[in-house]
């Protein structure tokens, strides 16, 4: 009976000389090493998105807190 969990010392040098595969698409890829032309764009639409969301849920908050009071 042959263990198949061994490998071969040429099956791992093969596995160690692959390319690591990218999860992330190439435009993801392009974005965060900035070398896409919307990266600027991105950058302040995702800053902006959280900032509005922080906004909306102390506004919500509030809103809540004025109303129950």
């Amino acid at each position: 009976m042959v263990d198949e969990t061994r490998t071969t010392q040429r099956e791992t040098d093969a596995a160690d000389s692959a390319e690591p595969t990218d999860p992330a698409g190439p435009t993801e890829t392009a974005v965060a090493r900035g070398r896409a032309s919307g990266t600027p764009f991105m950058l302040l639409g995702g800053v902006a998105l959280v900032i509005w969301a922080v906004v909306a849920i102390v506004a919500a908050a509030l809103l809540l807190v004025w109303w129950l009071v």
